[in-house]
Protein backbone atom coordinates (compact mmCIF):
# COMPACT_ATOMS: atom_id res chain seq x y z
CA UNK A 1 0.00 0.00 0.00
CA UNK A 2 1.62 3.09 -1.29
CA UNK A 3 0.67 6.73 -1.83
CA UNK A 4 1.62 6.57 -5.19
CA UNK A 5 -0.82 3.64 -5.80
CA UNK A 6 -3.49 4.59 -3.57
CA UNK A 7 -3.35 8.39 -4.96
CA UNK A 8 -3.11 9.87 -1.90
CA UNK A 9 -1.15 12.66 -0.64
CA UNK A 10 1.86 12.06 1.93
CA UNK A 11 -0.72 13.56 4.51
CA UNK A 12 -3.32 11.13 3.49
CA UNK A 13 -0.95 8.16 3.19
CA UNK A 14 0.25 9.46 6.85
CA UNK A 15 -3.61 9.03 7.77
CA UNK A 16 -3.95 5.33 6.60
CA UNK A 17 -1.04 4.22 8.26
CA UNK A 18 -2.17 5.21 11.33
CA UNK A 19 -5.81 4.43 11.19
CA UNK A 20 -8.55 5.06 13.83
CA UNK A 21 -8.44 8.52 15.25
CA UNK A 22 -5.31 9.88 12.77
CA UNK A 23 -7.41 8.46 9.87
CA UNK A 24 -10.33 10.70 10.93
CA UNK A 25 -8.13 13.66 11.79
CA UNK A 26 -6.07 13.77 8.80
CA UNK A 27 -8.10 13.07 6.40
CA UNK A 28 -10.74 15.43 7.19
CA UNK A 29 -7.55 17.84 6.99
CA UNK A 30 -7.12 16.90 3.61
CA UNK A 31 -10.29 16.46 2.00
CA UNK A 32 -11.86 19.85 3.44
CA UNK A 33 -9.13 21.79 1.67
CA UNK A 34 -7.23 22.98 4.91
CA UNK A 35 -4.06 22.71 3.92
CA UNK A 36 -3.18 26.34 2.33
CA UNK A 37 -5.57 28.39 5.44
CA UNK A 38 -4.85 28.15 8.68
CA UNK A 39 -5.39 25.10 10.94
CA UNK A 40 -8.78 24.48 12.79
CA UNK A 41 -7.87 24.18 16.53
CA UNK A 42 -9.66 20.90 17.10
CA UNK A 43 -8.13 19.04 14.05
CA UNK A 44 -4.77 20.30 14.96
CA UNK A 45 -5.00 18.91 18.50
CA UNK A 46 -6.65 15.34 17.42
CA UNK A 47 -3.57 15.04 15.05
CA UNK A 48 -1.21 15.46 17.19
CA UNK A 49 -2.71 13.64 20.10
CA UNK A 50 -2.85 10.76 17.53
CA UNK A 51 0.59 11.33 16.37
CA UNK A 52 2.08 10.94 19.85
CA UNK A 53 -0.25 7.78 20.16
CA UNK A 54 0.37 5.75 17.47
CA UNK A 55 3.79 6.26 15.65
CA UNK A 56 5.71 4.91 18.86
CA UNK A 57 4.15 1.50 18.38
CA UNK A 58 3.69 1.23 14.41
CA UNK A 59 6.57 -0.87 12.72
CA UNK A 60 7.00 -2.51 9.40
CA UNK A 61 5.53 -1.05 6.11
CA UNK A 62 3.32 1.25 8.26
CA UNK A 63 5.78 3.10 9.80
CA UNK A 64 7.93 3.24 6.74
CA UNK A 65 5.46 5.19 5.03
CA UNK A 66 5.26 7.62 7.67
CA UNK A 67 8.71 8.43 7.90
CA UNK A 68 8.77 8.49 4.10
CA UNK A 69 5.43 10.85 3.99
CA UNK A 70 6.97 13.72 7.02
CA UNK A 71 10.48 13.40 4.91
CA UNK A 72 9.54 13.87 1.63
CA UNK A 73 9.77 17.63 -0.23
CA UNK A 74 5.77 18.04 -0.82
CA UNK A 75 5.40 17.37 2.65
CA UNK A 76 7.92 20.04 3.42
CA UNK A 77 5.83 21.78 1.88
CA UNK A 78 2.72 21.66 3.93
CA UNK A 79 1.52 23.82 6.79
CA UNK A 80 4.30 23.76 9.59
CA UNK A 81 1.96 22.59 12.19
CA UNK A 82 1.61 18.68 10.78
CA UNK A 83 5.77 18.73 10.10
CA UNK A 84 7.43 16.66 12.63
CA UNK A 85 7.23 18.93 15.18
CA UNK A 86 3.99 17.43 16.23
CA UNK A 87 5.96 14.76 17.82
CA UNK A 88 7.72 17.37 20.47
CA UNK A 89 6.03 18.32 23.47
CA UNK A 90 6.12 22.37 22.50
CA UNK A 91 2.93 23.64 22.92
CA UNK A 92 0.47 24.23 19.95
CA UNK A 93 -0.06 27.86 18.65
CA UNK A 94 -1.20 29.39 15.38
CA UNK A 95 0.64 29.13 12.33
CA UNK A 96 2.88 31.51 10.99
CA UNK A 97 3.41 31.84 6.77
CA UNK A 98 7.17 32.77 7.29
CA UNK A 99 9.55 33.65 9.78
CA UNK A 100 8.58 36.22 12.27
CA UNK A 101 10.88 39.29 12.36
CA UNK A 102 12.89 40.30 15.98
CA UNK A 103 10.23 41.93 17.94
CA UNK A 104 10.81 45.40 19.88
CA UNK A 105 7.78 45.08 21.85
CA UNK A 106 8.62 49.39 22.78
CA UNK A 107 5.73 49.99 20.02
CA UNK A 108 3.18 52.10 20.61
CA UNK A 109 0.60 49.05 21.09
CA UNK A 110 2.46 47.25 24.02
CA UNK A 111 3.21 49.77 25.98
CA UNK A 112 6.19 47.67 27.07
CA UNK A 113 10.14 47.99 26.45
CA UNK A 114 11.13 44.46 25.82
CA UNK A 115 12.70 42.73 23.10
CA UNK A 116 12.72 39.20 22.07
CA UNK A 117 16.93 38.60 21.35
CA UNK A 118 17.36 35.72 19.09
CA UNK A 119 21.09 34.48 19.30
CA UNK A 120 22.26 31.54 17.29
CA UNK A 121 25.12 29.12 19.57
CA UNK A 122 26.98 27.10 17.13
CA UNK A 123 30.89 25.63 16.41
CA UNK A 124 32.34 22.51 15.89
CA UNK A 125 32.28 19.36 16.86
CA UNK A 126 33.55 19.01 20.71
CA UNK A 127 33.38 22.88 21.03
CA UNK A 128 31.75 22.77 24.76
CA UNK A 129 28.55 23.80 23.15
CA UNK A 130 26.06 22.02 25.93
CA UNK A 131 28.00 23.42 28.86
CA UNK A 132 28.40 26.92 27.35
CA UNK A 133 24.48 26.87 27.07
CA UNK A 134 23.53 26.01 30.11
CA UNK A 135 26.33 28.05 31.52
CA UNK A 136 24.53 31.40 30.12
CA UNK A 137 20.63 29.86 30.74
CA UNK A 138 22.14 30.45 34.23
CA UNK A 139 23.60 33.27 33.97
CA UNK A 140 20.36 35.23 31.86
CA UNK A 141 18.33 33.82 34.09
CA UNK A 142 19.93 35.12 37.21
CA UNK A 143 19.51 38.13 35.83
CA UNK A 144 15.65 38.54 34.48
CA UNK A 145 15.35 37.50 31.43
CA UNK A 146 13.52 34.29 30.50
CA UNK A 147 15.29 32.24 28.47
CA UNK A 148 14.08 29.61 26.13
CA UNK A 149 15.96 27.10 23.50
CA UNK A 150 15.75 25.62 20.26
CA UNK A 151 17.01 21.82 20.19
CA UNK A 152 19.37 20.98 17.23
CA UNK A 153 17.22 19.43 14.70
CA UNK A 154 19.11 16.20 13.69
CA UNK A 155 19.50 15.16 17.03
CA UNK A 156 15.96 15.22 17.45
CA UNK A 157 15.32 13.14 14.25
CA UNK A 158 17.95 10.44 15.42
CA UNK A 159 16.47 9.95 18.66
CA UNK A 160 13.35 9.22 16.81
CA UNK A 161 14.82 7.04 14.69
CA UNK A 162 15.64 9.19 11.62
CA UNK A 163 18.82 8.56 9.72
CA UNK A 164 21.04 9.95 7.05
CA UNK A 165 19.94 8.07 3.67
CA UNK A 166 22.65 7.86 1.57
CA UNK A 167 20.37 6.90 -1.79
CA UNK A 168 18.61 10.23 -0.94
CA UNK A 169 21.20 12.58 0.21
CA UNK A 170 19.47 15.98 0.48
CA UNK A 171 16.27 14.23 2.35
CA UNK A 172 17.67 14.12 5.67
CA UNK A 173 19.01 17.96 5.57
CA UNK A 174 15.65 18.69 3.90
CA UNK A 175 14.08 17.07 7.23
CA UNK A 176 16.61 18.98 9.96
CA UNK A 177 15.76 21.91 7.80
CA UNK A 178 12.11 22.44 8.08
CA UNK A 179 11.64 21.02 11.68
CA UNK A 180 14.39 23.61 12.42
CA UNK A 181 12.40 26.44 11.34
CA UNK A 182 9.04 25.06 12.28
CA UNK A 183 10.41 24.93 16.32
CA UNK A 184 12.44 28.08 15.83
CA UNK A 185 9.10 30.41 14.88
CA UNK A 186 6.44 28.27 17.32
CA UNK A 187 9.02 28.80 20.21
CA UNK A 188 9.46 32.87 18.95
CA UNK A 189 6.18 32.85 19.28
CA UNK A 190 5.55 31.82 22.22
CA UNK A 191 8.32 34.25 23.31
CA UNK A 192 6.90 37.04 21.47
CA UNK A 193 3.99 37.41 24.25
CA UNK A 194 6.11 36.48 27.13
CA UNK A 195 8.37 39.92 25.94
CA UNK A 196 4.75 41.73 26.41
CA UNK A 197 5.86 41.93 29.98
CA UNK A 198 9.49 40.06 30.50
CA UNK A 199 12.67 40.60 28.17
CA UNK A 200 13.44 36.96 26.92
CA UNK A 201 16.39 35.28 24.84
CA UNK A 202 15.82 32.45 22.41
CA UNK A 203 19.05 30.42 22.49
CA UNK A 204 18.81 28.82 18.18
CA UNK A 205 20.45 25.35 17.39
CA UNK A 206 21.83 26.40 14.42
CA UNK A 207 19.34 26.11 11.31
CA UNK A 208 21.82 28.01 8.76
CA UNK A 209 24.69 25.25 9.66
CA UNK A 210 23.51 23.10 7.44
CA UNK A 211 25.13 25.13 4.99
CA UNK A 212 28.24 23.69 5.39
CA UNK A 213 27.17 19.84 4.93
CA UNK A 214 25.67 20.83 1.35
CA UNK A 215 27.42 22.49 -1.91
CA UNK A 216 25.85 25.62 -2.67
CA UNK A 217 23.09 24.12 -5.82
CA UNK A 218 21.64 21.17 -3.05
CA UNK A 219 21.40 24.19 -0.36
CA UNK A 220 19.36 26.27 -2.50
CA UNK A 221 17.18 23.47 -3.41
CA UNK A 222 16.54 22.48 0.52
CA UNK A 223 15.86 25.96 1.18
CA UNK A 224 13.34 26.05 -2.00
CA UNK A 225 11.77 22.61 -0.78
CA UNK A 226 10.82 23.60 2.83
CA UNK A 227 10.26 27.56 1.99
CA UNK A 228 13.01 29.58 3.36
CA UNK A 229 14.44 32.51 1.81
CA UNK A 230 17.02 31.88 -1.27
CA UNK A 231 19.09 35.18 0.21
CA UNK A 232 21.68 33.84 2.30
CA UNK A 233 21.60 37.58 3.87
CA UNK A 234 17.98 37.33 4.54
CA UNK A 235 18.39 33.81 6.48
CA UNK A 236 21.62 35.31 8.56
CA UNK A 237 18.98 38.77 9.05
CA UNK A 238 16.67 36.59 11.11
CA UNK A 239 19.08 36.32 14.50
CA UNK A 240 20.93 39.38 16.09
CA UNK A 241 24.05 37.81 16.87
CA UNK A 242 25.90 34.16 16.51
CA UNK A 243 28.11 32.79 18.83
CA UNK A 244 30.89 30.08 17.25
CA UNK A 245 32.94 28.09 19.65
CA UNK A 246 35.63 26.69 17.97
CA UNK A 247 36.09 22.85 18.42
CA UNK A 248 38.90 21.39 20.72
CA UNK A 249 40.74 19.91 17.92
CA UNK A 250 41.74 23.40 16.84
CA UNK A 251 43.78 24.40 19.65
CA UNK A 252 43.40 22.44 22.23
CA UNK A 253 43.95 18.85 20.94
CA UNK A 254 44.38 16.82 23.96
CA UNK A 255 40.54 18.04 25.25
CA UNK A 256 39.16 16.94 21.86
CA UNK A 257 37.18 13.40 22.05
CA UNK A 258 34.22 11.30 20.74
CA UNK A 259 32.86 10.25 23.95
CA UNK A 260 30.49 12.09 26.42
CA UNK A 261 28.84 10.81 29.69
CA UNK A 262 30.66 7.11 28.27
CA UNK A 263 28.73 7.21 24.93
CA UNK A 264 30.05 8.04 21.56
CA UNK A 265 28.42 11.18 20.49
CA UNK A 266 30.86 11.90 17.49
CA UNK A 267 32.76 10.25 14.80
CA UNK A 268 34.58 13.18 13.19
CA UNK A 269 38.37 12.63 13.46
CA UNK A 270 40.00 16.17 14.74
CA UNK A 271 41.21 16.94 11.20
CA UNK A 272 37.69 16.43 9.67
CA UNK A 273 36.46 18.08 12.71
CA UNK A 274 38.45 21.91 12.03
CA UNK A 275 37.32 21.18 8.88
CA UNK A 276 33.66 21.54 9.41
CA UNK A 277 34.57 24.24 11.84
CA UNK A 278 36.02 26.22 9.25
CA UNK A 279 33.03 25.67 6.53
CA UNK A 280 30.81 26.65 9.77
CA UNK A 281 32.61 30.13 10.69
CA UNK A 282 32.16 30.64 6.45
CA UNK A 283 28.64 30.23 6.29
CA UNK A 284 27.58 32.56 9.12
CA UNK A 285 30.67 35.16 7.95
CA UNK A 286 28.46 37.47 6.38
CA UNK A 287 26.62 38.38 9.86
CA UNK A 288 27.31 41.75 11.82
CA UNK A 289 27.55 40.52 14.77
CA UNK A 290 29.46 37.24 14.26
CA UNK A 291 31.51 36.29 17.69
CA UNK A 292 34.18 33.40 17.09
CA UNK A 293 35.46 32.05 20.48
CA UNK A 294 38.48 30.09 20.14
CA UNK A 295 40.84 27.84 22.38
CA UNK A 296 42.89 30.91 24.18
CA UNK A 297 43.62 30.32 27.64
CA UNK A 298 40.93 28.07 30.14
CA UNK A 299 37.41 26.75 28.88
CA UNK A 300 36.51 28.91 31.67
CA UNK A 301 37.73 31.76 29.75
CA UNK A 302 36.00 30.65 26.53
CA UNK A 303 32.94 30.91 28.16
CA UNK A 304 33.66 33.96 30.07
CA UNK A 305 34.45 36.19 26.60
CA UNK A 306 30.86 34.08 25.49
CA UNK A 307 29.13 35.88 28.12
CA UNK A 308 30.86 39.21 27.70
CA UNK A 309 29.84 39.04 23.90
CA UNK A 310 26.14 38.20 24.94
CA UNK A 311 25.89 40.54 27.21
CA UNK A 312 27.04 43.03 24.76
CA UNK A 313 24.56 41.94 22.33
CA UNK A 314 21.54 42.60 25.04
CA UNK A 315 23.17 45.99 26.69
CA UNK A 316 23.75 44.41 30.00
CA UNK A 317 26.85 44.57 32.62
CA UNK A 318 29.18 41.53 32.03
CA UNK A 319 30.48 40.60 35.50
CA UNK A 320 33.20 38.17 36.55
CA UNK A 321 32.14 34.30 37.06
CA UNK A 322 33.55 34.48 40.64
CA UNK A 323 32.08 36.06 43.52
CA UNK A 324 32.95 38.01 47.08
CA UNK A 325 31.30 35.89 49.74
CA UNK A 326 30.16 37.63 52.68
CA UNK A 327 28.25 36.52 56.14
CA UNK A 328 24.64 38.24 56.80
CA UNK A 329 23.45 39.23 60.26
CA UNK A 330 20.12 39.03 58.73
CA UNK A 331 18.23 39.63 55.76
CA UNK A 332 17.44 43.39 54.75
CA UNK A 333 14.39 45.01 56.22
CA UNK A 334 14.06 46.90 52.97
CA UNK A 335 15.52 47.53 49.10
CA UNK A 336 16.22 50.40 47.68
CA UNK A 337 13.63 52.66 45.76
CA UNK A 338 15.16 53.31 42.65
CA UNK A 339 18.92 51.82 41.15
CA UNK A 340 17.70 48.22 41.78
CA UNK A 341 17.24 45.88 38.72
CA UNK A 342 16.44 42.51 37.86
CA UNK A 343 15.04 41.28 41.26
CA UNK A 344 14.03 37.54 41.50
CA UNK A 345 13.19 35.32 43.83
CA UNK A 346 14.46 31.14 43.42
CA UNK A 347 14.82 28.33 45.08
CA UNK A 348 17.70 25.93 44.35
CA UNK A 349 17.76 22.42 45.18
CA UNK A 350 21.07 20.38 44.83
CA UNK A 351 21.48 16.70 45.37
CA UNK A 352 25.02 15.27 44.80
CA UNK A 353 25.12 11.99 43.09
CA UNK A 354 27.71 9.42 42.75
CA UNK A 355 27.46 6.96 39.82
CA UNK A 356 28.36 3.41 39.61
CA UNK A 357 31.61 4.42 37.12
CA UNK A 358 32.90 6.71 39.55
CA UNK A 359 32.83 4.61 42.94
CA UNK A 360 35.51 5.62 45.12
CA UNK A 361 36.42 8.59 42.07
CA UNK A 362 37.52 11.58 44.97
CA UNK A 363 38.48 13.21 41.04
CA UNK A 364 35.10 13.68 40.24
CA UNK A 365 32.42 15.56 41.73
CA UNK A 366 28.66 15.30 40.27
CA UNK A 367 25.77 17.12 41.20
CA UNK A 368 22.51 17.59 39.90
CA UNK A 369 20.18 21.04 40.51
CA UNK A 370 17.09 22.27 40.15
CA UNK A 371 16.23 25.93 40.37
CA UNK A 372 12.49 26.82 40.89
CA UNK A 373 12.06 30.78 40.11
CA UNK A 374 9.10 31.22 42.27
CA UNK A 375 8.44 35.52 40.96
CA UNK A 376 8.59 35.54 37.61
CA UNK A 377 5.55 37.52 36.52
CA UNK A 378 4.40 38.09 33.32
CA UNK A 379 0.70 38.40 33.42
CA UNK A 380 -1.76 41.98 34.03
CA UNK A 381 -3.37 40.21 36.62
CA UNK A 382 0.07 39.49 38.63
CA UNK A 383 -0.33 35.50 38.45
CA UNK A 384 3.13 33.75 38.46
CA UNK A 385 4.67 31.34 35.88
CA UNK A 386 6.40 28.48 37.21
CA UNK A 387 9.30 27.79 35.80
CA UNK A 388 11.65 24.93 36.80
CA UNK A 389 14.93 23.99 35.16
CA UNK A 390 17.26 21.27 35.68
CA UNK A 391 21.36 20.49 34.99
CA UNK A 392 23.80 18.31 35.83
CA UNK A 393 26.97 19.32 36.72
CA UNK A 394 30.53 17.43 36.57
CA UNK A 395 33.79 18.78 37.75
CA UNK A 396 36.67 16.86 37.32
CA UNK A 397 40.27 17.47 38.23
CA UNK A 398 42.91 16.50 36.03
CA UNK A 399 46.25 17.71 35.99
CA UNK A 400 45.93 20.08 38.80
CA UNK A 401 42.78 21.69 36.70
CA UNK A 402 39.17 21.69 37.17
CA UNK A 403 37.42 20.76 34.27
CA UNK A 404 33.56 21.28 34.42
CA UNK A 405 30.66 20.06 32.40
CA UNK A 406 26.89 21.17 32.42
CA UNK A 407 24.48 19.64 31.11
CA UNK A 408 20.92 20.48 30.81
CA UNK A 409 18.56 17.79 32.32
CA UNK A 410 14.45 17.09 31.35
CA UNK A 411 12.38 16.21 34.43
CA UNK A 412 12.79 12.56 33.84
CA UNK A 413 16.66 12.75 33.57
CA UNK A 414 16.65 14.52 36.80
CA UNK A 415 14.52 12.09 38.80
CA UNK A 416 16.58 9.54 37.10
CA UNK A 417 19.64 10.73 38.60
CA UNK A 418 18.30 11.08 42.10
CA UNK A 419 18.23 7.50 42.41
CA UNK A 420 21.99 7.85 42.77
CA UNK A 421 22.36 10.29 45.54
CA UNK A 422 25.53 9.85 47.66
CA UNK A 423 24.77 8.53 50.68
CA UNK A 424 27.75 10.59 52.10
CA UNK A 425 25.89 13.65 51.58
CA UNK A 426 22.50 15.74 52.60
CA UNK A 427 20.78 18.08 50.54
CA UNK A 428 21.32 21.59 49.98
CA UNK A 429 18.58 23.81 49.13
CA UNK A 430 18.68 27.34 49.18
CA UNK A 431 16.21 30.66 48.40
CA UNK A 432 18.20 33.32 46.54
CA UNK A 433 17.43 36.87 46.08
CA UNK A 434 19.03 38.08 42.87
CA UNK A 435 19.26 41.42 41.68
CA UNK A 436 21.78 43.98 39.97
CA UNK A 437 22.57 47.41 41.99
CA UNK A 438 25.12 49.89 40.72
CA UNK A 439 26.69 47.59 37.96
CA UNK A 440 27.23 44.58 40.18
CA UNK A 441 25.20 41.16 40.63
CA UNK A 442 24.18 40.64 44.27
CA UNK A 443 23.22 37.41 45.44
CA UNK A 444 21.50 37.00 48.83
CA UNK A 445 21.69 33.07 50.10
CA UNK A 446 19.34 31.77 52.90
CA UNK A 447 20.09 28.03 53.54
CA UNK A 448 16.88 26.14 53.82
CA UNK A 449 18.64 22.97 54.02
CA UNK A 450 20.68 21.69 55.69
CA UNK A 451 18.82 23.28 58.95
CA UNK A 452 21.70 25.69 60.86
CA UNK A 453 20.98 27.55 63.96
CA UNK A 454 21.32 30.12 63.62
CA UNK A 455 20.41 30.29 60.29
CA UNK A 456 23.06 30.76 57.82
CA UNK A 457 22.95 33.98 55.09
CA UNK A 458 25.48 34.44 53.01
CA UNK A 459 25.69 37.24 50.10
CA UNK A 460 27.43 36.46 46.90
CA UNK A 461 28.67 39.45 44.83
CA UNK A 462 29.84 39.80 41.39
CA UNK A 463 31.97 42.61 40.26
CA UNK A 464 31.67 44.15 37.27
CA UNK A 465 34.64 43.02 34.53
CA UNK A 466 35.87 46.63 34.92
CA UNK A 467 36.54 46.48 38.19
CA UNK A 468 40.04 46.09 39.51
CA UNK A 469 39.73 46.39 43.23
CA UNK A 470 38.49 43.60 44.70
CA UNK A 471 34.88 43.48 46.72
CA UNK A 472 35.29 44.31 50.83
CA UNK A 473 32.86 44.16 53.43
CA UNK A 474 32.93 47.80 53.55
CA UNK A 475 31.92 48.43 50.15
CA UNK A 476 28.61 46.57 50.75
CA UNK A 477 25.58 48.83 50.17
CA UNK A 478 24.40 49.44 53.71
CA UNK A 479 20.96 48.17 53.00
CA UNK A 480 22.66 44.63 53.21
CA UNK A 481 23.95 43.93 56.97
CA UNK A 482 27.15 42.18 56.47
CA UNK A 483 29.25 40.63 59.46
CA UNK A 484 32.11 40.09 57.64
CA UNK A 485 34.11 38.25 54.30
CA UNK A 486 34.46 34.55 54.01
CA UNK A 487 35.48 34.28 50.52
CA UNK A 488 38.30 31.66 51.11
CA UNK A 489 36.21 30.01 54.61
CA UNK A 490 35.45 26.73 52.80
CA UNK A 491 32.96 25.87 55.59
CA UNK A 492 30.77 28.19 53.86
CA UNK A 493 30.67 26.41 50.14
CA UNK A 494 27.53 24.51 49.63
CA UNK A 495 30.33 21.27 48.49
CA UNK A 496 31.15 21.22 52.06
CA UNK A 497 27.94 21.46 53.85
CA UNK A 498 26.28 19.27 52.12
CA UNK A 499 29.05 16.61 53.81
CA UNK A 500 27.57 14.52 56.79
CA UNK A 501 29.45 15.42 60.03
CA UNK A 502 31.63 11.75 59.74
CA UNK A 503 33.14 12.81 56.34
CA UNK A 504 33.87 16.37 57.45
Amino acid sequence: MSSKNSGLSPLGALAIGMGGMGAVALGAYVMNGWIKGDLNYKIEKAVQAAMREQLTSLKGEAKDQIIHALLTPQFARQPSALQMSSLSRLPTLHQTQSAPPIVDSSDEKSGHNKKVYKLVLTGGPCAGKSTALARVKGFLQSRGYFVATVAEAANFLHQNGVTYYPKEPLMFQRAVTSIQRDHEERIFKYCEEIAMHKDCTVFIYKIYDGRSYCDEEAWMTVLRDVGLPLSEEALRSRYDAIFHLVTAADGAEKYYTKMSDGKMVRHEEPAQAVALDKNLQSAWAGHPKHFILKNTGTFDDKINNLVSGICSVLGIVATKRKAAKFLLLSLPKSFPASGLHNMSTSIFTKTYVRMPDNQGKDSVVMFVRERYQTNFRVTEDKKDLEIRSYILKTIRTEDNQNIEEIRTLSLREYKGYLSFADSDRVVVRQKRVQFTFDDKFYEIVEYLKPVKTPRLLLLNVHQSQEDVEPMKAKDVPDFIPVEREVTKEREYSAHYLSMKLTKK
